[in-house]
């Protein structure tokens, strides 16, 4: 997999979107010399110019419109990845294997997995039922994560 940095390629998005270096420096809250140095890391990693300069105004060359027309696609490929991985993160998506036995199941279960359910509708839970020693062997054996 090839790098490349995606704090400078935003940079680069932000000094064609405001036509200068300046005014992508003061949006992004970097300095001038921050944001040309950025601009220089990436044309040196990519080996082409991307921005063509005229007096204080900034275009991107035909390299830099194609770069600028991935860039956007890479962005919400970036933010698609962050979000999924934020659920996993907070526990509204992910698998819970439940043990119980058939009391518990018919009812003190129903209740609270439609709570769950609701609550994380990305949960995904699967419930296994047998008599105790069952249940605790398979939780020894790791087939499932919790026994009521």
């Amino acid at each position: 997999m090839q790098s490349l940095n995606l704090d400078y390629l935003k940079t680069f998005v932000t000094v064609i979107e405001h036509g200068s270096f300046s005014a992508a420096a003061e949006r992004l809250g970097l300095t001038q010399p921050a944001v040309s140095m950025q601009i220089r890391q990436l044309e040196k990693r990519l080996g082409t110019v991307l921005v063509e300069r005229v007096g204080r105004k900034a275009r991107p060359t035909t390299a830099g419109a194609e770069l600028l027309a991935h860039a956007e696609r890479i962005d919400a490929e970036v933010s698609s990845a962050v979000e999924a991985v934020a659920r996993h993160a907070s526990g509204a998506i992910g698998r819970v294997r439940l043990g119980t036995g058939a009391t518990a199941c018919i009812f003190l279960l129903p209740p609270l997995l439609g709570e769950l359910r609701r609550r994380y509708p990305g949960l995904e839970i699967t419930v296994t039922t047998g008599n105790t020693s069952e249940i605790v062997k398979a939780v020894e054996e790791n087939l499932i994560d919790i026994a009521l």
